[in-house]
């Protein structure tokens, strides 16, 4: 049940008569993806503006690291990204915080090309990899390679940007690509008949969590409420009205109707801060611990993690292990 009122939105003015507050403007980086797709449809649905926001939303990143550090720079407000990023740039920055998980995806796979002998995993030994190094690209790809019993060392990873890969794979610079969504898609699609695919995550899905700064949270508060408010309506709406919001989400973020149709089962769009977000947190944590070889304890994750604004509006939705 949510229980913050949307009354705010309205206020008296003279003559008796009502007049809409002046909106809140707030700016928000994200990427255009299926599991960021409660933020299309709260701005298409006109759900920001009924919670008394004006958001500018960019969503020109290609991933969620780069809008992750658009707001690491003070670019913009709020941002998304993979719980994968957020667990790297925690330390670095430690005024920022996570508000909660607001889509997670398991469409994340290894696509390569037959015709450098590669038909199946074991084949790419010895291969040049496209990679985002140090992004959940890089990620996938260990745990893909642990998981069949591939030495890492014998690959040779080229860091390669994820709108660049399918042509990069196309032309033959690299062998293989590690890569999701709707770059995987365009690649497969690229090379036809010529290419083999693997799922690499395992069932494990990666979340998309929403996060700002402590500043922003501290003296604009109503802000994250607001904001969770209308993703929270969001999420209703796509699963009242599920063919409206795929529809939505395929324009808005310009995305293909045959991709969206193909991976929309392997993405869930839900505003929550559960347990699973704290465990693909640690997970990613000790992975780059591991990668480092570093032995220092576990960093507080939960300081990390502000859930005032969302246990306000929607208790239910935080369910985390104290």
């Amino acid at each position: 049940m949510l229980v913050l009122s949307l009354g705010f939105a309205f206020s008296g003015c003279q003559g008796g008569q009502e007049a809409k507050e002046e909106l809140i403007k707030i700016s928000l980086a994200t990427t255009p993806v299926i599991y960021t797709g409660l933020i299309a449809v709260a701005d298409q649905e006109g759900f920001f503006r009924q919670s008394g926001l004006d958001v500018s939303i960019r969503s020109d990143y290609p991933a969620g690291l780069q809008s992750m550090q658009a707001l690491e720079r003070g670019e913009v407000q709020m941002a998304t990204g993979a719980a994968f990023v957020f667990s790297g740039m925690m330390e670095d920055d430690p005024s920022l915080r996570v508000l909660a998980s607001v889509g997670s995806t398991s469409d994340h796979e290894i696509v390569a090309r037959k015709d450098r002998g590669i038909l199946r995993p074991s084949d790419l030994q010895g291969k040049r990899i496209g990679v985002v190094l140090d992004t959940v690209s890089e990620y996938a790809l260990s745990m893909f390679l642990q998981m069949n019993n591939i030495d890492p060392a014998t690959l040779t990873l080229v860091d390669i940007s994820p709108p660049e890969m399918p042509e990069a794979l196309a032309r033959g610079e690299v062998d293989a690509i590690s890569v999701w969504g709707k770059f995987s898609y365009l690649a497969i699609k690229r090379l036809g008949e010529n290419s083999v695919s693997w799922p690499s995550q395992y069932s494990l899905d990666y979340h998309w969590v929403l996060a700002a700064k402590e500043d922003l949270l501290a003296n604009s508060p109503e802000v994250a409420k607001r904001f969770l408010l209308a993703l929270k309506q969001a999420e209703r709406f796509v699963l009242s009205n599920e063919e409206a919001a795929r529809a939505i989400i395929t324009q808005k973020w310009g995305l293909e109707q045959d991709f969206v149709t193909q991976v929309w089962s392997k993405n869930k769009l839900r505003v929550a801060l559960d347990q699973p977000l704290i465990i693909s947190l640690e997970n990613a944590i000790r992975w780059r611990m591991r990668n480092k070889g570093k032995t220092e304890e576990m960093p507080n994750i939960l300081s990390k993690i502000h859930q005032a604004p969302l246990e306000e509006i929607d208790p239910k939705a935080v369910t985390l292990y104290r």
